[in-house]
């Protein structure tokens, strides 16, 4: 699942972390939503794309290439 590990007691750091992760777990949801409705049309509670790959194509966007 899409969550964010902090030690800080700052609520700041806290909630920017809960949102970004919010936000990331929507993006999925979404993405995987219309490749469903895309591909076969079925909707089975089967993820297409998985969490995880989902995240490291983010990862992969944010981060500039060397």
């Amino acid at each position: 699942m899409i969550l964010a590990k902090t030690s800080s007691k700052d609520y700041r750091v806290r909630l920017f972390y809960f949102v970004f992760a919010v936000l990331l777990y929507n993006i999925w949801w979404l993405t995987d939503f219309l490749l469903k409705a895309g591909v076969d049309g079925s909707m089975t509670y089967a993820p297409v794309l998985t969490a995880g790959e989902c995240v490291e194509i983010v990862a992969s966007a944010l981060i500039p290439p060397d």
